[in-house]
């Protein structure tokens, strides 16, 4: 059942973005309730997942063309062209997941700044200036 789900999510991500997918729509296309989605990813994994998934496929393609060609420049040539089909295939949903790593890094950003109060932030530098790691004031 994982696989269903990353393959209806590849297409919910290729089609509506990251911010238009939901699990209801991801679950629609994989022909399962939204309970059996939330049981295998949440929605902020499925990104993850599926760039592993690409991954995977990348390196099965490059393995496979390796060894139909004798010749080293001949299978260097044959793997790069299959870990392009490889992403092409994976092109509307590489959007996606580069949106969700977006989205993570500045709620991430956001966190440590919350975290770190104003009040906090001069106590801090108070605390470096006595050390002498900062200029006078």
């Amino acid at each position: 059942m994982p696989e269903t789900i990353l393959a209806a999510a590849h297409e919910v991500f290729s089609e509506e973005g990251y911010e238009g997918a939901t699990i209801a729509k991801i679950a629609e296309g994989a022909g399962v309730s939204s309970g059996a989605v939330t049981l295998y990813f949440r929605k902020e994994d499925l990104p993850a997942a599926l760039a592993q998934e690409m991954f995977e496929r990348m390196v099965e393609a490059a393995e496979a063309a390796s060894q139909r060609v004798d010749d080293l420049p001949d299978a260097v040539e044959a793997m790069v062209r299959a870990i392009y089909a490889v992403a092409e295939d994976y092109r509307d949903a590489l959007v996606a997941i580069n949106r969700a790593v977006e989205l993570v890094d500045s709620e991430s950003r956001g966190a440590s700044a919350r975290r770190r109060s104003p009040a906090t932030s001069r106590a801090s530098c108070g605390a470096s200036r006595r050390r002498g790691r900062l200029g006078p004031t």
